[in-house]
């Protein structure tokens, strides 16, 4: 994810040449705001609730322990024994 920069005075003459993607918005030389694009937002949002999720965490240790009993088997396992 790539930022982008601009003044405020910049934002104030031309929003829609500055508003893209990440843009943070400064003003007298310091951080006044960030201005994410919808998809960037959604993206964001989801890997905020992804990785603060308990039930993540809880899914994780289950297929660890699943695949040290040998019920499941890692990505790498498999492209080995496909030779890829």
């Amino acid at each position: 994810m790539k930022e982008n920069i601009v003044s405020i005075t910049d934002l104030q003459r031309n929003p829609l040449k500055s508003l893209h993607g990440v843009t943070r918005i400064m003003r007298h030389g310091k951080t006044f705001g960030f201005f994410f694009d919808p998809q960037e937002y959604d993206e964001m949002r989801e890997m905020i609730e992804m990785l603060t999720s308990r039930s993540l965490d809880q899914r994780e240790e289950l297929v660890n322990r699943e695949i040290k009993k040998g019920k499941y088997k890692t990505l790498t396992e498999i492209a080995k024994k496909h030779g890829t």
